[in-house]
Order: structure tokens, then C-alpha cells, then sequence
């Protein structure tokens, strides 16, 4: 293979041939027929070893560009790269040319999250600020055509293509859910503006904006309700809109034929032998997020009670002895704890635990059946993000 023909395999991604090159007596500071380098092809490709092979040959990391090239390795996803750049002395907040983008905006750019969230964490853990904003009104690539900054901030972005988990991670780092961009909207808004899931939205709720639990998305509120149905009724709000607020008890069935109406949800709870495989299993593989995790106790390193979500999906997941023998365990919100306590009573109910004011914040009763399956109402106390 001649030099030319190998320096086009590795600009289209053969970037192992850098080795075949070297060793063939070509410069680690070669470049392809349209200038680009071959420092900038590995690092376009992200392979770190390949980079680390032309700097030790001569190569240097200012040929990347601006800020050692972090923008573009935060852009295209590759978090190994990230963090090399970084640890060579890369800027996590620097802004880019005109239009004051840090690494951390242009890893939020689409909506495919695999990587990019990695790259959001390699950025947080080196301190990226989530609170900056970019300059309104400039030209930006990390855009495909026609697209300009709004003075948003990289939450503002998550909103429109992030994950729950990109999300979580922008606001356990301090992100502001209240930040405006340059016309006034706050993150919130540009997830009401692309449509985003209700699992966004109420993660960028504040202030007065709420969404009530039993919410249904319009286009399952139009299918309408069959007279002959008993499935509940899914009416949207009085406005039309897909907005809601208080708790929504007044459109609870049982409520309108008078009885009441206190159970809102049923949480399965998974007995896990490890929590760190289990949350592998159920983030990295199934698409999940972590809403929470609890220790037992400050001596214990992993988690031993986890919170899973998707979709408005959630599942617990427990890897306490207890809960791989006593049978089944699912838990159930409810609206009025003691109030379910004394009508069970009433019905000769045996109740095993409660009701009682855990530590965590919820207030719970236990009942189990005959499989010794447990069951555990609870009642949430403190407010929700």
C-alpha cells in the first residue's frame, strides 16, 4: 500500500494504520490532501492511543486547534478523549470563537445520548460550570444549518434533546432550572417547545409550574373513554392544555362515585444480589435512570436500595437479605395512609408494620398475604423535584 493510499484509510477511520505509516518512514506530522493531520484524524475518530502514538513521535496537541481540539472531542462524543485533552492541561470552560459555546454545550447537542452523556460526565467531574451561558445571536456549527445562539445555558439544551439521566447530572451539578435564555425561556420552556416527555418536564419544573401525577398525554385523552369501559377517565386539563395542577383527585372515578380514592401508584420492589450489576443491567443496558440511592449505612461504598425509571415506568430494586425471603415486595402511593389504615381495620385487615414515619420521609403501612408477600403503602411527604 502506498503512502497516499494509507493516509486515505486512516482519514476514513483505519486510524491503526498510523502505526503502519510511522513504520513505513513517514512523519507523525503528515497530513492528508486536504490539510488535515493526522493528529487531528485520530483525534476526529477518537482513538487516544493513536493520538499518544504521534505525540511521542514529535506530534504536538496545538495542531488540534483551539483549547487542544476539547470542544470538538466534547462534540463528537468521545469521553476518553475528553479526558486525556483534560488532563493535558484542556480548559474546561472554554468558550468557543464568537459564540461563547463551552465543551459542555456542544456535548448537548443531540438527542443521542449514549456517549455524549459520558462526555457530560467526564466535563462535570472537571469542573464544568452548567450555569454558563452563550453569546445570543452568533452562527453556530453544533447545529447542522441555519442555527444561532439564544444566550442558552447547556441545561437549556438538555431540555430540548438530554435524557433524564443527562438531566440529573446538569442539576446535581448545580444547574439553574431558572436560568432565562436571551428571549426570556428557562429550560422548562424549551422542553414544552420540542414536547419533551412528562419524565423531562417535571424535572424542570419550579416555581408555580407542576404536573400532576396522574397526568395522561393528550393523544391518549382524545381516544375518549367507551361507555362500557371501567378504565378511568383520562380527561386533560380544563384548557386543553397538557398542563396540570394540584393532585388531580378530583378526577379519579372513585371519587365522582363518592368513595374514595387514595392509592395513585404501584412500585414493584426487585431483590438484586448486587446493585452495582443490577444497575449496569438496568441504566447501561435497559435505559433507565437512576432516580435515587440509599445506604444502609456512610460504611458501605455501593447502594443496598435503588430507584430505576423510564418512560414513567419505575421499578425499586433491593439487595437486603430480607427482601430475597419474605416473598414479593411491591409498594403503593398513596394519597392518605391512615386513612387506608382505618378502613382496613374496618374490613379485619391484619396490618404488619404501621402506619409509621420512616426516616427517608415517607410515612408507611405494611400487610402481608398468605405467600407472605408484602405489601407496603406509602404516603409521600416531601415534595418532588
Amino acid at each position: 500500500m502506498d503512502r497516499d493510499s494509507r493516509l486515505r484509510r486512516i482519514a476514513n477511520g483505519r486510524t491503526d494504520l498510523a502505526w503502519d505509516h510511522l513504520a513505513g518512514g513517514g512523519s507523525a506530522a503528515a497530513h492528508t490532501a486536504d490539510g488535515v493531520t493526522l493528529l487531528q484524524w485520530c483525534a476526529y475518530f477518537g482513538d487516544v492511543t493513536a493520538v499518544r502514538l504521534l505525540l511521542s513521535r514529535g506530534e504536538s496537541l496545538a495542531s488540534l486547534g483551539s483549547n487542544l481540539g476539547l470542544h470538538g472531542a466534547a462534540f463528537h462524543g468521545h469521553w476518553r478523549l475528553c479526558e486525556f485533552l483534560l488532563e493535558q492541561g484542556a480548559d474546561v470552560d472554554a468558550t468557543e470563537g464568537d459564540t461563547g459555546e463551552t465543551p459542555l454545550h456542544a456535548a448537548l447537542c443531540t438527542p443521542r445520548r449514549l456517549a455524549h452523556d459520558l462526555v457530560v460526565r467526564v466535563l462535570l467531574a472537571h469542573g464544568a460550570d452548567p450555569r454558563r451561558a452563550t453569546r445570543p445571536g452568533v452562527d453556530t456549527g453544533c447545529f447542522m444549518r441555519d442555527c444561532r445562539t439564544k444566550g442558552e445555558t447547556p441545561l437549556h439544551r438538555a431540555a430540548a434533546f438530554g435524557s433524564e439521566e443527562t438531566i440529573d447530572l446538569l442539576l446535581d451539578a448545580g444547574a439553574d432550572t431558572e436560568a432565562l435564555d436571551a428571549h426570556g425561556d428557562t429550560p422548562l420552556a424549551w422542553a414544552s417547545w420540542h414536547a419533551r416527555p412528562d419524565a423531562i418536564l417535571r424535572r424542570l419544573c419550579y416555581g408555580p409550574f407542576r404536573i400532576r401525577p396522574d397526568r395522561q398525554p393528550m393523544h391518549v385523552v382524545l381516544l375518549g373513554t367507551p361507555l362500557t369501559s371501567e378504565a378511568p377517565d383520562r380527561r386533560g386539563d380544563d384548557d386543553g392544555s397538557e398542563w396540570a395542577g394540584g393532585t388531580g383527585a378530583d378526577d379519579d372515578p372513585a371519587r365522582r362515585r363518592g368513595e374514595p380514592a387514595w392509592c395513585r401508584q404501584a412500585i414493584p420492589v426487585l431483590h438484586v444480589s448486587s446493585s452495582v450489576s443490577a444497575q449496569d443491567f438496568y441504566c447501561r443496558q435497559l435505559g433507565f435512570h437512576l432516580e435515587s440511592a440509599n445506604r444502609a449505612d456512610e460504611s458501605l461504598s455501593d447502594p443496598c436500595y435503588m430507584a430505576v425509571a423510564r418512560d414513567g415506568a419505575t421499578l425499586h430494586l433491593s439487595s437486603f437479605a430480607g427482601d430475597a425471603v419474605a416473598g414479593g415486595v411491591a409498594y403503593v402511593v398513596v394519597s392518605d395512609v391512615d386513612a387506608l389504615h382505618d378502613e382496613f381495620v374496618a374490613r379485619g385487615v391484619p396490618i404488619d408494620t404501621g402506619p409509621v414515619d420512616q426516616t427517608w420521609g415517607t410515612r408507611e403501612m405494611y400487610v402481608k398475604d398468605a405467600d407472605r408477600n408484602s405489601i407496603r403503602f406509602v404516603q409521600e411527604r416531601r415534595a418532588s423535584r
